[in-house]
């Protein structure tokens, strides 16, 4: 019996349906996102320069306004 050749699409469809069944969304979201990187870096495609600076200035934005003290924690009391 042979089995099937896993492509990248078929990966991107068993890793998060095995991680939510053996660890939850946060590990399926990690395999998903590990995925997408291997995959980017076996085929590269350009990109406009202004495309890539916009993202990152975006992602940074994001990741700031995640990871800084919002005060909520202190008006519940929570710390």
């Amino acid at each position: 019996m042979q089995l099937p050749r896993m492509t990248t699409r078929r990966w991107l469809l068993a890793v998060p349906v095995g991680a939510v069944i053996a660890a939850g969304i946060d590990w399926s979201v990690i395999g998903v996102a590990f995925l997408i990187l291997i995959h980017t870096a076996r085929r590269p495609q350009p990109v406009h320069r202004t495309t890539a600076i916009l993202l990152t200035l975006l992602t940074g934005i994001l990741l700031w306004a995640n990871l800084r003290p919002t005060g909520w924690q202190k008006e519940f009391g929570g710390g």
